[in-house]
């Protein structure tokens, strides 16, 4: 400003106004003008385009915003310029490490050597590639800043945490972000813990702070009239910097007004006075368009456009019924078939009581039943670390993440080993918790040698985010041992979040972007007919979690899809059916082998007790009406325990089966069932007729009896889903 201001008296005194006004607004518009480059960079998904329109002071649905969402939205390298400060560009770059970025040549194609710094984003962990970043911005001598985004996500799951505290999770995350890049070899990360939809939380402030110390003054100046208004901290700071410069444009005035030409000065002081001004009204945002942008973001504005679609649509649809509405979150399947193995059994047990080898009957039906309980089910869950594999092991078992049995979760690398967690109920069933692949323990050449990959009955791989390379690794590599494996997108909660901020949303159009965007993004990878399912943990009953079900089921041997089935959390009325249906196919089974024991005198009593008590029991775990399981119920959805107790109808469910109880069950539901088991005994002492006769009646008393409770207990669980999930209803 100095050697401007002695320049332009020079000019004056030799009276050159042309000149003297050249010089200055040449030097106004190199304020203007100053380039300000900001590199966002870090691996596909993180984030980077919604950091990108926030930091500009947009929303996702403003004119101008960078285009953001589930699906790759940045696959070149793209410039942003700020719509008040087209001097300040921010640069898109696309996500390390995609088919079309491999992370070998990501450095020549974003072309790095343009940017004044580099801020590196990653939305769970930072990896290998991350570094790989830094280090390369390092030997170039230029600063980069490490940004963790949707730090919202992370406190709102938290949450669901006891002794939750905001503070504590956020320097939890904060530690081990900083912990895992020195141990990558980054020495002193610079970590700012961000949420895009909230600027003003957390550490945004900070980032500025330290953006701005970093850099020469002009740019300085530059970066913080682009920022958004977050906080009172940032409008003080803008006076600050603008108060500074009126010294100089004082002087400038003032040298002016000292050269003897008529009319210089009063031209002069116009066009400075106007020109600053406009740069206040920019930088503090007061002018038309940025107050219309914040108008449109306001909390206000938003309620009255949800009200006004509700409104419209109820008003051109004014019938819908609860049938209607039922229908659209229950789909209902095909009824399973006959379970083939069943009824070879019975062909044999009956080939066997034609020739009289009752034992040999009665150990065919037991070995069966035996067979059939303890089939062991191994299911491996893996993927990169951070995407909510330990979240998912918990929610597939029915249990929440603060349960004494449930695996760790949280926002820092919970699994570091190979872990196994048997389903509570049903410890044949067991899943492992696969440490995410690339991490410093467990690189992606050696990791599935680590974590023992021929153990496993079939894998479940799953992303919060995009599939990546690592994952395609997995698996082809699963394919080779011809095993199963299927791709989960988890975190769907989070998006349906994030994309419902935005206009015309729509949750079935998001939810079928999503999954044609994994389904593309895999098949370009080289995985032929992917199958990908969208699901919240946190919501089982919504989104895919149903047709992975399916899908597993189908694919699985009897034994096995019976195991899976029984471990199965109640998500949905279809799998209550399901349950039921399996349910009453053993009930055959079960009548048989007590059918068989009548053939000995003094013995059937006993045996038909033991079985009904054995069957029942199975019910009652198999739909979640145990003591244990209704009480994780209730912490999981926030019903009262009573509350679901409250419409249990059965005096079997929540409660502990004994001989005594069942004996008391069964006179209550009929004297002439309990007459027929009585008769049974006594029957079956009568020569010649006695054991046929006897034989009849044990079966038959016991299919009635199996039935009869079978099905109480089927509307007992299917009262129990609708007030856990809030459904009104009569049955």
């Amino acid at each position: 400003m100095e050697d401007l201001i002695s320049l332009v008296k020079n000019d004056l005194k030799n009276n050159d106004k042309t000149a003297a006004v050249a010089k200055i607004q040449k030097y106004i518009e190199k304020q203007d003008n100053i380039p300000l480059n900001i590199a966002i960079t870090g691996e596909t998904g993180a984030g980077k385009s919604t950091f990108i329109n926030a930091i500009r002071g947009l929303s996702e649905s403003d004119e101008g915003a960078a285009p953001t969402g589930f699906v790759e939205t940045t696959t070149e390298v793209t410039a942003y310029q700020h719509s008040n400060y087209p001097n300040v560009t921010f640069w898109d770059l696309p996500g390390i490490g995609t088919t079309k970025f491999p992370a070998d040549e990501y450095l020549k194609h974003v072309g790095f050597e343009k940017f004044d710094f580099f801020i590196i984003i990653s939305d769970t962990r930072f990896r290998e590639n991350d570094v790989k970043l830094a280090q390369e911005i390092q030997r170039m001598k230029k600063k980069f800043y490490f940004v963790r985004p949707k730090i919202d996500n992370d406190i709102r799951t938290a949450k669901n945490k006891k002794n939750f505290s905001t503070e504590g999770t956020l320097t939890t995350i904060r530690n081990y972000c900083t912990n895992s890049l020195k141990k990558l070899g980054v020495q002193s990360p610079q970590v700012f813990l961000v949420s895009s939809f909230d600027l003003q939380l957390y550490d945004f402030p900070d980032l500025i702070e330290a953006l701005k110390n970093d850099l020469p003054e002009l740019k300085r100046d530059a970066l913080l009239f682009a920022m958004p208004n977050i906080n009172l901290e940032i409008i003080n700071k803008k006076k600050e910097a603008l108060q500074s410069k009126i010294k100089y444009y004082a002087t400038l005035s003032a040298a002016v007004a000292g050269v003897p030409v008529p009319g210089l000065s009063a031209t002069i002081d116009v066009s400075l006075i106007v020109k600053v001004v406009r740069d206040y009204v920019a930088a503090f945002g007061l002018d038309e368009s940025s107050l219309m942008r914040f108008a449109t973001n306001t909390a206000t504005y938003k309620v009255l456009n949800y009200f006004l679609d509700a409104l419209a649509e109820d008003a051109s649809v004014q019938t819908a019924s609860s049938e209607l509405l039922l229908n659209k979150v229950f789909i209902i399947f095909p009824r399973p078939t006959r379970r083939t193995s069943m009824e070879v059994l019975i062909a044999g047990v009956k080939k066997k009581m034609k020739n009289n080898d009752i034992a040999a009957a009665a150990a065919k039906i037991k070995e069966y039943l035996e067979k059939e309980r303890n089939a062991p089910l191994n299911i491996a869950i893996t993927g990169e670390s951070g995407a909510g594999k330990s979240s998912f092991v918990n929610a597939f078992r029915g249990i929440t993440d603060e349960d004494d049995e449930a695996a760790p979760t949280g926002v820092t690398e919970t699994t570091s080993e190979v872990k196994l967690y048997p389903h509570p109920k049903y410890p044949n069933v067991t899943l492992w918790d696969l440490p995410g692949i690339g991490t410093t323990k467990f690189p992606a050449d050696k990791y599935l040698k680590l974590v023992g990959f021929e153990t496993f009955d079939f894998f479940i791989i799953i992303s919060d985010t995009r599939f990546r390379e690592n994952d395609v690794k997995l698996a082809q590599e699963i394919q080779k041992l011809e095993k199963k494996f299927y791709f989960v997108r988890s975190k769907i909660d989070n998006d349906i979040n994030a994309e419902g901020r935005k206009r015309n949303f729509s949750k079935e159009g998001v939810l079928t972007k999503i999954k044609e965007d994994c389904i593309h993004g895999l098949t370009q990878l080289g995985i032929k007919s992917p199958q990908v399912f969208l699901v919240s943990t946190f919501e089982l009953h919504l989104y895919d979690f149903y047709l992975l079900h399916e899908t597993l089921e189908r694919d699985l041997c009897e034994l096995k899809k019976y195991a899976l089935l029984s471990a199965m959390p109640n998500i949905d009325l279809e799998i209550i059916s399901k349950k039921k249906e399996a349910f009453k196919h053993r009930i055959h089974l079960l009548a048989t082998l007590c059918a068989v024991g009548a053939v000995v005198p003094g013995l059937s009593i006993a045996i038909d007790l033991a079985v009904l008590a054995g069957a029942v029991k199975d019910y009652v775990l198999g739909f979640g009406l145990d003591i244990p399981s209704l009480k994780r119920l209730s912490s999981s959805t926030g019903v009262p325990y009573n509350d679901l107790c409250a419409v249990i109808n059965s005096p079997l469910a929540a409660v502990e089966i004994t001989t005594e109880l069942l004996l008391q069950v069964i006179m209550v539901q009929s004297i002439d069932k309990t007459y027929l088991m009585t008769a049974e005994e006594i029957i079956s002492w009568i020569p010649i007729i006695g054991i046929p006769a006897a034989i009849h009646f044990s079966f038959t008393s016991i299919s009635k009896l199996l039935n009869v409770n079978l099905s109480q207990l089927t509307e007992d669980a299917r009262r129990v889903f609708h007030r856990a999930v809030g459904i009104k209803t009569s049955v």
